[in-house]
């Protein structure tokens, strides 16, 4: 077994003023786990003291420094001069005037050299030293040089007083804790024996990321062909993770297949069940990034891995991410022919002859009729499926299924073969044939129910769908079976889903999809698409604004927008498409900087003009979601725009117009803004007194507010008077 991982602290201190600090620190962070040293490490050997520090701190992760009024031992010049150039040396020198400096000196000096992160704590003037400092005028003159230098540097430092003080605020800094739950959220199991072929990609994965310099990032990516899916490059960033666990301190896992999806994926890892942050209950998804960036930067030593970032635009959001990444090593995988500098591509092709074999008879072994001649009938079956990993783990499912000789899926597979490639075209897809036969293979031995399943589940998107949606029955669909989870298994024992191991969700393969929608794409009329997207908008029920609605309906926000982009594209632009687009664009307002722009709104603009009055109502229910996470600008901009398209439509005094006055207003107050405010919010009380009476109830709503900026604009008098009135007329109507 390979051992922990390992994060090095180095402790710098003069032992006769500050020992026992210095054991006391030592013990409490041995006690999660950390490798503690200091200089009473290194006082044997071939190497001189300072060349055994510099060695030790040059691999180390931090280094905490105890300062006091004692300078200690001094290296000879000589010992010094044989390190080389150490600029910070020179500068401290040229500061201070000093010639030379101590061993504690010299291993800050050491540590800023080699980019260290350094914790400093500076001794009180009443802190007890161990012993009375014996050192002669000279060296105390110089550890007060040097202890200026370090507050003129803006060097982080805490105050020294007392150990229990010391442990306390040691303790709070961001080193890790292997004694604590290994955070871990990757999607699958590892395949063990059955993965096949892929030795010599893993080590130079690994020698890849070790040698990445931080802030850049390794990608694998598809070789053979351009966009080839199927390759296992996701399959293979799995495999790195769980083979090399024990080196990480923690294994994330993000799909990142557009912008939206990496920010929200990203901010997701803030949730309970993999980091725990104290943010995770946020609404807005900015703060959740925040926070995850934080944590990532405070714990050394993990692995992230952005998934099937396949499009320029998720390729752009993950170039802007890299370099806020420090710490840890991070993965990509995508399809992209190009990558940005930030990134070191590695090329995945298809397995070896050798490795396809073996993969074929592991994966079928005791669930096939062995016969004498597999051996000739798998190297030409492997042949056929272009040695893919995905076209061979679908046929490896089939014969498991169906007790299969090689000969018979052989069989199978050419009698299929005219079939498939009758509406298989080379030119239009980004898969080989082999996959598509592979794929038609399977799909035509599935039960009916398991067909219309998987067809319906391809119009969604590849990120993981919660096997509740399968709990929920289609409207005007009643034929659907209730078995819906046995059907959910048939799907997985063909490999056309793969269940997670931990969650009870599952996915679908994208080239599975891909295939699937174009199988389809000579039906018919949208069936399938219709009824997916009837599907997931039934799904979208209950308020958006509700802390219990995003845990479960935030799963299928992915699945909403891409069913949305298949149906804009095939131009259906029915009632259900807009009804979830809007719960779309609302629910997406709980975690982006949504506006005016967000795809409900955009189809209704389309479907009944820009200035319909129906506008101002979705630009109002936006803005009040903007108000409520603090977007006051982007809030302002939609109630301005709602405000002129209803008196475009109605007048000047409509009671819509009273609305986006006082919403105006409300915008307006959370800047500071109460002077504009307060003209607004007096013509929405006349429109409000106006048209309902001056006892009605939006006309005590609206002095209430009004007498609120009146107190906090200082003007007392006339609040109460409103309070008074308002008081006066609830009284009458008792």
């Amino acid at each position: 077994m390979s051992s922990p991982p390992t994060y090095r602290i180095f402790l710098s201190t003069v032992t006769r003023e500050l020992g026992s600090y210095r054991v006391e620190v030592a013990r409490a962070l041995r006690r999660k786990e950390l490798e503690v040293r200091d200089q009473e490490h290194f006082r044997q050997g071939p190497a001189t003291l300072l060349e055994q520090l510099r060695d030790y701190i040059k691999k180390c992760d931090a280094v905490i420094l105890l300062i006091g009024e004692r300078c200690g031992a001094f290296p000879t010049e000589e010992h010094a001069a044989a390190l080389g150039v150490i600029p910070l040396f020179d500068s401290y020198r040229a500061a201070t005037g000093q010639s030379r400096g101590s061993y504690t000196q010299w291993e800050l000096f050491l540590a800023k050299h080699y980019g260290k992160k350094t914790y400093v704590f500076l001794s009180d003037p009443g802190f007890s030293a161990d012993e009375p400092n014996p050192e002669d005028a000279d060296l105390r003159s110089c550890q007060a040089a040097y202890r200026a230098w370090i507050e003129t540097t803006g060097e982080h430092r805490d105050a020294l007083t007392i150990k229990a003080k010391l442990i306390e605020d040691v303790l709070v800094l961001p080193f890790p804790d292997f004694n604590s739950p290994k955070p871990i959220n990757l999607p699958f199991a590892s395949l063990g024996v059955l993965f096949q072929g892929r030795e010599p990609t893993l080590d130079r994965l690994h020698e890849s990321l070790a040698n990445t310099p931080a802030r850049k990032a390794t990608a694998i990516a598809g070789k053979a062909v351009h966009g080839l899916g199927g390759v296992g490059k996701t399959r293979l960033a799995i495999e790195y993770a769980w083979r090399y666990a024990e080196e990480y301190s923690a294994l994330l896992f993000v799909g990142a297949g557009s912008r939206s999806d990496l920010r929200r994926n990203f901010a997701a890892l803030s949730g309970p069940s993999v980091l725990n942050l104290p943010e995770q209950e946020a609404t807005d998804e900015e703060i959740c990034v925040a926070a995850v960036l934080r944590w990532l930067g405070e714990q050394a030593g993990w692995l992230l891995i952005l998934d099937n970032v396949d499009s320029e635009e998720a390729a752009v959001a993950v170039d802007a991410l890299i370099p806020r990444l420090r710490g840890g090593h991070v993965l990509l995988t995508g399809r992209l022919a190009q990558w940005g500098a930030e990134v070191e591509p590695i090329e995945l092709d298809v397995l070896t002859e050798k490795a396809s074999t073996d993969f074929l008879l592991a994966r079928t072994e005791g669930r096939r009729r062995a016969t004498k001649e597999d051996g000739d009938q798998v190297v030409e079956l492997v042949r056929e499926l272009g040695f893919l990993p995905l076209a061979l783990e679908q046929a490896g499912a089939y014969i498991a299924k169906r007790r299969l000789t090689l000969t018979g899926y052989l069989m199978e597979w050419h009698s299929r073969h005219d079939q498939v490639l009758s509406w298989f075209d080379q030119r239009l897809s980004h898969y080989p044939a082999s996959v598509a036969a592979t794929w038609q293979t399977s799909f035509d031995r599935l039960s009916t129910s398991a067909r219309r399943l998987l067809e319906r589940l391809a119009w969604l998107g590849p990120e993981p769908i919660p096997e509740s949606l399968l709990e929920l029955p289609i409207p005007d669909l009643p034929e659907v079976e209730a078995d819906q989870q046995g059907i959910l298994s048939e799907l997985a024992t063909y490999s056309l889903v793969t269940r997670a191991i931990e969650a009870p969700t599952f996915t679908v393969h994208r080239l599975v999809q891909d295939v699937t929608r174009s199988s389809l794409r000579n039906a018919s009329g949208h069936g399938p698409l219709t009824e997916a997207l009837t599907w997931i908008n039934a799904a979208f029920v209950g308020d958006p604004g509700n802390d219990s609605w995003w845990p479960t309906r935030g799963l299928l926000m992915p699945h909403a927008r891409a069913v949305l982009s298949f149906a804009d594209a095939n131009h259906i632009n029915d009632l259900t498409m807009i009804s979830l687009a809007r719960k779309v664009s609302e629910g997406s307002l709980r975690g982006t900087r949504a506006m005016a722009a967000t795809i409900g709104l955009f189809l209704d603009e389309k479907k009944l003009g820009k200035d319909h009055p129906k506008i101002a109502t979705y630009l109002n229910e936006q803005g009040e979601s903007l108000l409520y996470r603090k977007q006051f600008g982007e809030a302002e901009h939609l109630f301005r725009r709602a405000l002129k398209i209803d008196e475009s439509s109605f007048g000047a005094d409509h009671n819509n117009v009273a609305r986006d006055l006082n919403n105006l207003a409300r915008s307006l107050v959370a800047t500071g803004r109460s002077a504009e405010a307060e003209p607004l919010m007096l013509r929405a009380l006349a429109i409000h007194e106006e048209r309902f009476g001056r006892d009605h109830p939006k006309v005590a709503t609206d002095l209430n507010e009004l007498a609120v900026l009146l107190q906090d604009t200082s003007r007392p008098t006339e609040a109460e008077q409103l309070l008074a009135r308002k008081m006066h007329e609830a009284a009458l109507n008792l």
